[in-house]
């Protein structure tokens, strides 16, 4: 149940750090925002059934869910994508500099990707029956998607959602850690999911803030909308 509990902290952090955009009231935004909102919500919901169904034995219930998941996820990364292009076509619009909007522009591009990756092997392996790689994939899966949530948290110590996305990058990789901790200590064994997870979140932490500066990541910007 372990695990029940952290998806649940997940959720948490993604509702405080969208109350003011999201969760305060839905309704204030466009219907693009509603349905990927409600999409990504959605997901981390189903992570936590998934646990609980299978803590608790339910595995056909399980395997269904996991099935329609398919479905979920591939909306949930296309309005994804839609938003991305929404937020760098029109950043001025929303009072957000044109260098934060390819900055968080980056990490969406770079995490996304990662994000299907990784859920895509977790499946693969479910259906290999290998229950190690896939529970440690789609956990993984969460690194991903708590970035912007967390990184739109007003912490103490920030002063902007500059501060907000390093603070979102590094409590990431420290859960990462944790896991991978937590692995050896209790398991004796260090597999590759936690390892890449870790590894991709740290490269795309020390890139990130030089997204500017970087040609083929702003030539996908410009494939996006991004005009500057």
């Amino acid at each position: 149940m372990r695990i029940v509990y952290g998806f649940l902290a997940a959720l948490l952090l993604t509702v405080i750090g969208f109350w003011p955009s999201f969760f305060s009231n839905p309704a204030q935004n466009d219907w693009l925002h509603i349905v990927h909102g409600t999409l990504a919500t959605g997901w981390m919901l189903m992570l936590i059934a998934q646990a609980w169904l299978i803590h608790h034995g339910h595995v056909k219930a399980h395997h269904l869910i996991g099935r329609l998941s398919m479905g979920w996820v591939a909306a949930l990364v296309v309005t994804a994508i839609a938003m991305v292009h929404v937020m760098l076509t029109d950043s001025v619009a929303h009072g957000m500099p044109g260098k934060l909007a390819l900055i968080l522009g980056f990490s969406d591009v770079t995490t996304l990707p990662l994000f299907a990756i990784f859920y895509g092997m977790a499946i693969w392996n479910a259906f290999r029956r290998n229950i190690d790689l896939h529970y440690r994939l789609m956990t993984s899966t969460l690194a991903f998607a708590l970035i912007p949530a967390v990184g739109r948290i007003r912490w103490p110590w920030s002063h902007g959602l500059i501060d907000g996305l390093q603070t979102a990058y590094i409590l990431v990789e420290l859960m990462l850690v944790a896991l991978l901790t937590y692995d050896f200590l209790k398991h004796k064994k260090i597999l590759p999911p936690y390892v890449a997870a870790l590894v991709a979140m740290v490269l795309i932490h020390v890139t990130a803030f030089h997204a500017p500066q970087i040609a083929p990541y702003m030539a996908i910007a410009r494939m996006l909308g991004y005009v500057g």
